[in-house]
Parts: structure tokens; C-alpha cells; sequence
């Protein structure tokens, strides 16, 4: 290390004929500090390196925890409600019963609602464990598995541990990621594992898991079709063309019968109900594509005004530049941004207290880490670069947007209990267990 500082010293002063002892001592130190900072950055990487696994397990387990503690005080503190929490448990609760339609107390079956198959396969868990709690729980572990998932996927692809390390930790910390899981509950949070273990399925060729993937993620709501159907050119380019093209017809064809075999076989005017947000474009998915084909000035005008625009710019930051890296995955984010901004609620594309966009913060994480790579490969110090600001940003946004204590939104005395909760426990107890109840707690307002 010593040498290495003198050959730099030995340098300078063959380019500099005026010298001093002080220079010399100067020259020293300054070339001595600087090998011994990186010489401590190597070390401490190393270190980083072989305890990879247990921090990113730890900090998985740790943020798990703390986001369910926080769903509790929410729940005990009655700030959850009958959409959706309630109708959820409601709905899967009627299969456990064996009623099939899954009705709930204002509809004969909320599959007219939307297509949650997904109940079906949580219902046998849901038996176990037959609480509110279990949804509550179900949230935070969906984060934490999928951060874990993230690592791995990111480790497979750079085979550096410490970055993907930093990956991982920045999805549990994404207040985006966050609002999916603390915004009551909804089934939505269950896509983000689901994404991410598709894609790692897909690198190991592990392709019967990856379509137990894509056909859960196809039951978890309408939507996601049109998602499976993005992601499928790069499945195609990156790693099998014939899975890549099933995974295509086989979310199409999906889509279409959940459309026109179950919806408007139960009622059209409930379907209508179900895509009530884009009735400015049409009242079925045929009438909103040949509205945006065949009238783009409707679409942009939705799309350049300034709250749309604020919407976007806040996704592109969250990613950062480093997504760009995999335009084709990219892609698959498409349809849900393109669904959310269209809204004309304008519900959708609010950038807090919302859920819908956990699922292309799942998308732009994974590309973010496939960007890396590429940028790795071809400019190695942009992608330093890049990394940096992914970081940057990562803190930045959490500090400022989580929907946690610890961010500038919330503090603790917003998770306060200000009722009398013993109240409550007499009126349940009141209550037979067979009962079917549903009680609303913003009623008036």
C-alpha cells in the first residue's frame, strides 16, 4: 500500500521541480488515505458479500413485521374497511362454506366485480385461519418474499451479492410498494412475488414454476392479462420464443372469456359497472380500444394534463433511468400505467394513498436490476453512475413518501386507537359466530 503511494510521489515530483518537505509529507498522506479508504470499501464489500443472506433475511423479516404491526394498529384503530378488506374475507369465507359464486352482502358474487380466482386457492389456507389477521398478514409477506425473490433474481443476473443486496432493501422501502400493502388490504399486493418469481423462473428455465406464476397472477384480477400478454416479447427474446408466444395467447384468450363468458354472463349492467372508471372511452373493452385507436386526441388529452404527467415523472424517478436499460420489460408496465392514468376519477394515478401501482413497482424494479446488467456490459461506469442515483433516490422517496412513521407523511399518533374498544368486544359478543355481517365504519361521511 506504502509503494504504491511513493510510485504516485515519485510521479509528481519528477513533473514539479519546486518541492518542499511539507509537499512531500502532504503528497504522502493524501495518497496513503486515499488506498486505505478503498482498501476499507473492499473490505467492508467482502463482508457485505458473505452475510448477503442473512441481511437480506433479516431486513425482509424485520420490514414484515413492521408493516403488519402498523396494518394492526390500523385494524384496532378501525381505519380498515369493507372495501376491501371486508369483502375480501367476506367473499373467501363463502368458499370455505362452499358457496362457489363467492356472494357477498350487496352483489350474488363478486366475481361480477372482479375476476379473483385467486380466492379459491386462499380459501384452504384461509380455513386455518379463519381472521381478518390473515389478509392483514398476507400483505406485509408478500413485500417481504418478494424482496427476497428480488435478491435472488438480481444475484442469478450481476452474481454480485451486495448489489442485489441494495435492490432488494430498496423494494421493501418503496413507498409505492408500501401503499399496496398499508392501503387496507387488496389482492393486488400478491402480483409483486409473483412477477418477480415468473422472471426467475424464466432465467433458471424452470418453466413448469413459471407457469404456476403466470396462472396465478392471471386469477388475481382482470387486468393482469393484459400485463402477461406485455411481458411476453421478452420472455420471447430472452429466453424461449414458444414459451414466450403461449404465455401471449394463453393470457388473450383468458382475457376474453373472463370478459364476455363471465361478466356479461352474469349482467351487463354490473360489467359495466366493473370498467366504470373508463366509461369516457366505452363501456367494453372492445368500444375503449376503438376509441384509443380511432380517436388518439381523447387519449391525449387525458394523458398531458399535469396531474397525469406529475404521475408518470414520479414512476420514471422511482426507477430511475437504470429500468431503461430493459426497454422490454419495461413494456409489461405498459397497460397498468396506461390503465391508471386513464381513470377518469383520477383515483388511480394519485401517486399516495393508493394501491394500484404496487404492481408496476414490480415491474420497474426487475427491469431496473436487467438494466444494470446491460448498462454493466457495455458502459460500466455509467451504470456506477446509475446505480448511485438508484440509491439516491431510494432514500430520498422513502423519507418522503412512505406511508410510515418514519416518513415526513405520518407519525405515530396517526396509528392512535381514539375509541373505546371495549365497546366493540361487548357488541361482537352479542353476535352469533354464523352470522354474515358487514359493517362499514365511514358511514355519513
Amino acid at each position: 500500500m506504502f509503494s504504491v503511494a511513493w510510485n504516485m510521489f515519485a510521479l509528481e515530483l519528477h513533473l514539479s521541480k519546486e518541492w518542499t518537505w511539507s509537499r512531500i509529507a502532504k503528497l504522502c498522506t493524501e495518497h496513503v488515505v486515499q488506498e486505505n479508504i478503498r482498501h476499507y470499501c473492499r473490505r467492508t464489500m467482502r463482508v457485505i458479500d458473505s452475510y448477503a443472506m442473512v441481511l437480506m433475511l433479516t431486513a425482509a423479516i424485520a420490514m414484515t413485521a413492521y408493516l403488519f404491526f402498523l396494518q394492526h394498529l390500523d385494524h384496532v384503530g378501525l381505519r380498515t374497511q369493507y372495501n376491501d378488506l371486508g369483502f375480501v374475507e367476506q367473499a373467501v369465507w363463502q368458499v370455505t362454506q362452499g358457496n362457489w359464486l363467492m356472494p357477498i352482502s350487496w352483489i350474488s358474487s363478486c366475481l361480477i366485480i372482479h375476476t379473483n380466482f385467486i380466492f379459491y386457492v386462499l380459501a384452504p389456507f384461509y380455513s386455518l385461519w379463519k381472521s381478518p389477521y390473515f389478509f392483514l398478514v398476507l400483505g406485509p409477506l408478500s413485500i417481504g418474499v418478494g424482496a427476497v425473490i428480488l435478491f435472488f433474481l438480481a444475484k442469478k443476473l450481476t452474481k454480485n451479492s451486495s448489489i442485489s443486496l441494495l435492490f432488494a432493501v430498496a423494494l421493501l422501502v418503496n413507498p409505492l410498494a408500501q401503499e399496496t400493502v398499508l392501503f387496507d388490504f387488496h389482492i393486488h399486493v400478491l402480483s409483486i412475488p409473483l412477477i418477480i418469481a415468473a422472471l426467475l423462473a424464466m432465467e433458471y428455465r424452470k418453466w413448469r414454476w413459471y407457469w404456476l406464476c403466470i396462472i396465478l397472477l392471471l386469477t388475481i384480477k382482470e387486468d393482469v392479462p393484459l400485463l402477461a400478454m406485455a411481458l411476453s416479447p421478452f420472455v420471447m427474446m430472452r429466453a424461449s420464443w414458444r414459451q414466450g408466444i403461449a404465455t401471449f395467447l394463453v393470457a388473450c384468450v383468458y382475457f376474453i372469456s373472463i370478459f364476455y363468458f363471465i361478466k356479461l354472463g352474469f349482467s351487463e349492467d354490473l360489467a359495466v359497472h366493473v370498467i366504470h372508471r373508463f366509461q369516457h372511452l366505452g363501456t367494453t373493452p372492445y368500444e375503449i380500444a376503438g376509441t384509443l385507436l380511432t380517436k388518439p386526441e381523447v387519449m391525449f388529452d387525458i394523458l398531458l394534463r399535469t396531474e397525469k404527467i406529475s404521475y408518470v415523472s414520479y414512476l420514471l424517478l422511482q426507477g430511475g433511468p437504470l429500468a431503461f436499460g430493459s426497454p422490454l420489460l419495461l413494456l409489461a408496465a405498459v397497460p397498468n400505467v396506461m390503465q391508471n392514468l386513464l381513470d377518469q376519477t383520477g383515483f388511480q394515478s394519485r401517486i399516495a394513498g393508493v394501491y394500484y401501482t404496487g404492481i408496476i413497482i414490480a415491474v420497474l424494479y426487475a427491469a431496473s436490476v436487467y438494466g444494470y446488467v446491460c448498462f454493466r456490459r457495455k458502459w460500466k461506469k455509467v451504470s456506477t453512475v446509475l446505480l448511485g442515483y438508484f440509491c439516491i433516490q431510494a432514500i430520498f422517496f422513502t423519507y418522503i413518501f412512505s406511508p410510515t412513521p418514519y416518513g415526513l407523511l405520518l407519525k405515530w399518533n396517526d396509528f392512535k386507537r381514539v375509541h373505546d374498544a371495549q365497546a366493540f368486544h361487548r357488541i361482537r359478543a352479542e353476535i352469533p359466530d354464523d352470522a354474515v355481517l358487514a359493517v362499514q365504519n365511514n358511514l355519513g361521511a
